[in-house]
């Protein structure tokens, strides 16, 4: 489920069964696809990165010109002057309009292409931000899942020697019975017993809380009784020593480009930089290309619907024989006997007007509007500068620690191993002496419990170094590394 980043759930392999209800024995690869399906938290970076592809989307796509149409049914009454015929009416008017109007951006001073090119540097930066969540997500089911195998362990050590503090309480009791032995050393046995049940009893819940947290880390419902596989493979790791010895200088140089917190910052960086010259945009002239064509209706524009000719006197001729008599002068006079308004489509189609321009804006003065935003753009790239050189520094404090916590872990593992063979030796001594009568239940006691102390103690340190040495080799090369060690052995 993580990308070719590498990530600590590629220690195992990725075609491992998802958790299902009811199952009773779990890997740490289905532990870790089940957080990675479940997180709530990976699922709201996931939207946010969709989110973010959209706004790069809505950012190409300004380049493209705007077309929108409109239309309109409009009633007046009183005086009103018609669209359509331009006169002046006060019978009322009913009128129709429609139009498609089309914009195409010439020149902005390229903050188009800045907003652009930003909103694509937001969606890499997301997407990030989402590989980020799952490397999270990964190590804190990794260590939680670590720390139910460490309680399981003890839970066993704790049942083994439970077991065998009965088998000398049973002893005790029988040497005391033919008259051997103090009832000291009975009481002494029983107490240690006693411990032995409380300590069984407390590593159970301990048991039971890991399994709680490693539940609740994966978003799962609760399985008390779920066991927890112990995967197989080499006790050693390749490239180990080499990440253990090699200078923090030279593991910084060969990972921190591929650190998601670091690619993230150098990210917002570009980000604000097409910020600051899209601002500056602003103060360039803009050029664009516009366009409409539109018509109208009105119930005012008329046709003629009849008519008749009428001859109509238009003058009159004087007789140049007799000048007191005038004859009058007629002509044909074609005049409507009827109208109607005119239809529809005919006015749709007669009353088409269209226009094609060029638009240009020229800013001039706007209240300081335009030099404030680029002031604070560029407070903005400054500061994500500065948050580069944090990130930066915090991935060599956390490698530095790593690399440190994997050296003092290893070093503590070999020397928990050497003080666990060291008292394992002694408390076989002690018990055969105890088997023999010759050594008091206080020191067969004291040893016991130093014996427990040390395996408890190899237990935490090989948990221990195992997880800090694997998030190392995750920091250096965020690759996958090989399977988990047999722990268990």
């Amino acid at each position: 489920m993580l990308t070719a980043w590498g990530s600590f759930a590629c220690l195992w392999s990725q075609n491992a069964p998802a958790l299902t209800a009811g199952s009773k024995l779990l890997t740490l690869e289905e532990c870790i696809n089940a957080a990675l399906k479940n997180s709530l938290t990976l699922q709201q970076a996931q939207l946010n990165e969709q989110g973010a592809r959209f706004d790069a989307t809505a950012a190409g796509a300004a380049f493209l010109p705007s077309v929108n149409a409109s239309s309109g049914y409009f009633t007046n009454s009183g005086l009103v002057v018609d669209p359509v015929t331009n006169t002046v009416s006060r019978t009322g008017l009913s009128s129709a309009s429609g139009s498609l109007v089309a914009s195409l951006n010439v020149f902005d001073g390229f903050q188009t292409y800045h907003n652009y090119r930003r909103a694509q540097v937001d969606a890499a930066a997301s997407a990030l931000r989402y590989v980020s969540g799952q490397y999270e997500v990964v190590l804190n089911v990794s260590l939680a899942y670590l720390q139910v195998l460490l309680a399981q362990e003890a839970h066993k050590v704790a049942q083994e020697q439970e077991r065998l503090s009965v088998r000398l309480v049973d002893r005790a009791q029988k040497i005391r019975a033919v008259g051997s032995g103090t009832p000291a050393d009975v009481y002494q046995i029983q107490a240690q017993n006693a411990r032995d049940v409380q300590r069984a009893v407390t590593t159970q819940n301990q048991m039971e809380l890991t399994r709680l947290a490693l539940f609740q880390a994966m978003n799962a419902p609760v399985d008390l009784t779920a066991e927890f596989v112990v995967p197989s493979g080499s006790n050693e790791t390749k490239g180990t020593a080499v990440l253990l010895s090699s200078p923090i200088a030279v593991l910084y140089e060969a990972s921190n480009e591929r650190q998601p917190s670091i690619q993230v910052a150098q990210l917002s960086v570009r980000s604000a930089f097409h910020a600051v010259k899209a601002a500056k945009g602003s103060y360039l002239p803009r050029l664009s290309v516009n366009g409409q064509w539109s018509t109208t209706y009105s119930n005012l524009d008329l046709v003629v619907t009849g008519q008749q000719t009428l001859p109509t006197v238009v003058g009159y001729w004087v007789n140049p024989l007799d000048p007191g008599q005038k004859i009058n002068v007629y002509r044909d006079f074609t005049v409507p006997t009827g109208t109607a308004t005119k239809a529809f489509g005919n006015q749709i189609t007669d009353n088409v007007r269209q226009f094609v321009g060029l638009s240009l804006n020229v800013p001039l003065f706007n209240a300081l509007q335009v030099r404030n935003a680029v002031q604070r753009a560029e407070l903005a790239r400054a500061s994500a500068e500065l948050n580069v050189a944090l990130s930066e520094q915090q991935y060599r404090q956390t490698l530095e620690r790593a690399q440190l916590d994997a050296k003092a872990a290893l070093a503590q593992y070999k020397a928990a191993e050497t003080a666990a063979q060291s008292s394992k030796e002694n408390v076989d001594y002690a018990f055969a002496r105890r088997e023999e009568g010759m050594l008091s239940a206080y020191d067969y006691s004291s040893a016991v419990n130093t014996h427990l102390a040390a395996v408890s103690e190899v237990l935490r340190a090989k948990y221990d170094w195992f997880f800090k040495r694997k998030v190392l080799e995750l920091y250096v090369n965020g690759l996958p590394v090989d399977e988990l060690d047999s722990l268990g052995k």
